[in-house]
């Protein structure tokens, strides 16, 4: 992922943070730069309509009404206590094989827990996770979370790739720092980078720290470490 190239198809990633650390727009872009290279990509939503994800995108300069209208893109909206739990399964489920997506985007993963318990949340999780992986479509999860040890429906085991967002007050003001926590492929990389958000969309700073591997050895150079951003919101 570090060398810019994206993921490989099929995977799944896991994009967890708290409220306002850019979840949201990093899903967006993901799913916009899957469409403008020719790929399907289905967008579920549980806590924006259509018209709110694109207005609010277009702040940060992703516009994605192109994509939907030309059918790339397909946003299905959808509050999460609308349906109960196995009701949501059922219709994620169907609509996957109908449309057959290449590029899948759940915002946020979380929110199905307003459906169910976190037993009951878990376990559907799980299952949509096996249907996507046995799909063959490239996931990826956003997760509303505070603790940085673990996710509240324990699935990060399960991904590819972990990459938790979060806000850190500074004197010059508000940085966002985007931290891989875990990534399946020698060596275990531990990266953390800020990425601020603009007009011309997500860009990735300056290099916090090296990536280094579990015996404390830099792994990559601060060049590569600024392709960070290029690899989140791509897949091959």
């Amino acid at each position: 992922m570090l060398e810019g190239k994206g993921y490989y198809k099929g995977s799944s990633i896991l994009v967890s943070g708290g409220p306002g650390t850019g979840k949201t727009s990093i899903g967006a872009h993901f799913a916009f730069a899957a469409a403008a290279r020719g790929d399907r990509c289905l967008y579920w939503t549980f806590e924006e309509s259509e018209s709110q994800l694109v207005r609010n995108m277009r702040t940060i300069g992703i516009d994605l009404r192109p994509a939907i209208e030309e059918g790339r893109l397909i946003v299905s909206a959808v509050r999460p206590t609308t349906y109960g739990l196995e009701m949501h399964l059922a219709r994620m489920l169907h609509t996957v094989q109908e449309i057959k997506p290449g590029v899948i985007v759940v915002d946020p993963l979380s929110a199905l827990q307003a459906s169910g318990s976190t037993g009951q949340s878990g376990i559907m999780v799980l299952r949509l996770i096996d249907f996507l992986k046995s799909a063959g479509a490239t996931a990826l999860y956003l997760n509303v979370q505070d603790s940085e040890d673990k996710t509240d429906l324990n699935i990060s085991s399960l991904m590819d790739t972990w990459i938790m967002i979060r806000n850190t007050r500074r004197e010059t003001g508000l940085e966002r720092r985007l931290h891989i926590v875990n990534q399946a492929r020698p060596p275990t990389m531990n990266h953390r980078t800020n990425h601020p958000l603009a007009t011309a969309g997500i860009c990735a700073s300056t290099s916090l720290g090296r990536p280094t591997n579990r015996s404390g050895q830099s792994t990559t150079s601060p060049a590569s470490a600024r392709s960070i951003s290029t690899a989140v919101i791509r897949s091959r």
